[in-house]
């Protein structure tokens, strides 16, 4: 392949608010499990997400715009399972 010529375009985007791409987002999850008896153990899962606003749509046309706030959102599940005894 040659790249020479694969990269030799570039768009010049200085000042352009690029879409759905936020500033930043951050992303965690967690979980732990803990042995209850030889075959049981019980399990806590944590999942989540916190983003700065974007917006979607095509910036040719603003009625197709849609602009989502800064938020986050989170889950949080626990429960029993089977082990394995070891």
């Amino acid at each position: 392949m040659d790249t020479d010529a694969f990269c030799a375009g570039t768009i010049n985007r200085k000042g352009v608010v690029p879409q759905d791409a936020p500033d930043w987002k951050f992303v965690l999850g967690a979980n732990y499990v803990y042995p209850v008896f030889d075959t049981v153990e019980a399990f806590v899962n944590v999942k989540g997400f916190i983003s700065d606003d974007y917006r979607t749509g095509r910036a040719a046309n603003p009625a197709d715009t849609t602009f989502f706030y800064r938020g986050g959102d989170m889950n949080l599940s626990f429960g029993l399972n089977s082990s394995d005894g070891s």
